[in-house]
């Protein structure tokens, strides 16, 4: 009984972490992508060019977006910025 009662106790715990996992992958992804792409002005450009894209090519409201994190988030560079700003917007409109 012992033996069973210490599989279920595993099979759980097994499902628990695989479930956590499941739900952190979207964040985990995100987290590698920003952190294998250079910081570089190229690539605050392909950010910038991506969210002006979403707002469908509204300047003045990827430059609003992109304002709006920096005054939530004080000392946010302009590429951090643009990525939270684009994170927002498929956030905000799922």
């Amino acid at each position: 009984m012992a033996i069973v009662s210490r599989l279920i106790l595993i099979a759980t715990l097994v499902w628990l972490l695989v479930s956590l996992y499941l739900m952190l992958k979207p964040e985990l992804e995100k987290y590698r992508r920003r952190r294998s792409s250079s910081n570089s002005r190229s690539g605050f450009n392909a950010d910038w060019k991506r969210l002006v894209l979403l707002c469908h090519g509204d300047e003045e409201r990827a430059k609003r977006l992109m304002q709006y994190e920096k005054k939530a988030n004080p000392g946010l560079s302009e590429r951090e910025a643009c990525e939270r700003a684009i994170d927002r917007y498929y956030r905000d409109n799922r």
